[in-house]
């Protein structure tokens, strides 16, 4: 799945023990950013759910997206990079070169993609997978095929684009045939999740805050029974005034 070879020995601990040191050490690869070892964990996970039969959990569902989108964004990146120097002419003396290097970094994306395409496919999607989760699935496939095509040329093009289209096709709700399945994009729960939980923290920080400080609490409150009658004598006066 990358170009790491780390990869966790769990032949030594009980079932369910693996899966959960496979976790723990993916999150840890994540917090580290080692995104490539993060990645190699995610796919042993998966390997391992799949040989007992058994769905990912919520959580590792966002594990796996998130590993998959880190290995590939800085290759993305790079390549747009490299496609916005060739065309400025002050670089044509280094055209070769920059095709070149390039290249070399479409196949490693290529590859990458095709391999989490390839994960996905046999050893997740090839089982009964149903409800949001085959939604999430379906859509990751379909867009780890449009990355594909983001380089790819004639052919091979016309290849990934039919794929990604076929699969989005797919990614519907089987309880509402012929809809459109309403599935987030990827991170795109994770940062929900931390937004929810700031606003959790705030509002505990601001709860905590006023039981800490009574005064400050009856401060603010005869602040507001202040404005509140400055607003009725402004409004009485108004009425003596007509």
């Amino acid at each position: 799945m990358s170009d790491s070879k780390y990869a966790v020995d769990v032949s030594s601990l009980a079932d369910e023990e693996k899966r959960g040191a496979l976790n723990y050490m993916a999150r840890l690869a994540e917090s580290a950013e080692r995104y490539d070892d993060m990645a190699e964990l995610m796919k042993q996970l998966v390997i391992f759910t799949d040989s007992k039969s058994v769905d990912l959990t919520d959580e590792e569902r966002n594990l796996l997206s998130v590993a998959a989108k880190n290995l590939i964004t800085s290759k993305r990146a790079a390549c747009r990079t490299i496609a916005a120097i060739e065309q400025n002419p002050k670089y044509s003396k280094f055209e070769s070169a920059l095709a070149t290097y390039k290249a070399s970094i479409e196949t490693k994306l290529t590859t990458d993609c095709q391999t989490i395409v390839d994960l996905l496919n046999n050893k997740v999607l090839c089982k009964p997978c149903q409800g949001e989760a085959k939604c999430f699935f379906e859509k990751m496939v379909a867009d780890y095929y449009r990355y594909m095509a983001e380089n790819a040329k004639g052919a091979e093009l016309e290849s990934v684009k039919s794929k990604a289209e076929a699969k989005k096709a797919e990614a519907k709700k089987p309880e509402e045939p012929g809809a459109e399945a309403e599935v987030p994009l990827e991170g795109e729960e994770e940062r929900q999740a931390a937004r929810e939980a700031l606003k959790k923290k705030a509002a505990a920080a601001k709860s905590s805050s006023k039981k800490a400080n009574p005064q400050a609490l009856a401060a603010a409150e005869a602040k507001k029974a202040a404005e509140k009658a400055a607003k009725a004598k402004k409004k009485d006066k108004s009425s003596y005034d007509r």
